[in-house]
């Protein structure tokens, strides 16, 4: 489980990319309120290697990177 706490409501986007900047998966895109939120990213149709969650929240983003190894 992975989560977030903003300080507005607003519209948030998390989304999964590649290495290759290819989109692998778009876990939430939705209105939110503000607060603590959580969700979980479910990999396992991922194949094992490097990729990027990104969430986007009113026109803010920060990108992680993560390791998928099965």
């Amino acid at each position: 489980e992975i989560s977030y706490t903003n300080n507005n409501a607003g519209r948030v986007r998390i989304s999964v990319t590649n290495v290759l900047g290819e989109a692998v998966a778009t876990v939430l895109d939705t209105e939110v309120s503000a607060g603590v939120h959580a969700f979980v990213l479910n990999t396992s149709s991922f194949n094992a290697g490097n990729y990027f969650l990104t969430m986007s929240l009113n026109g803010k983003s920060q990108t992680r990177s993560f390791i998928v190894a099965h």
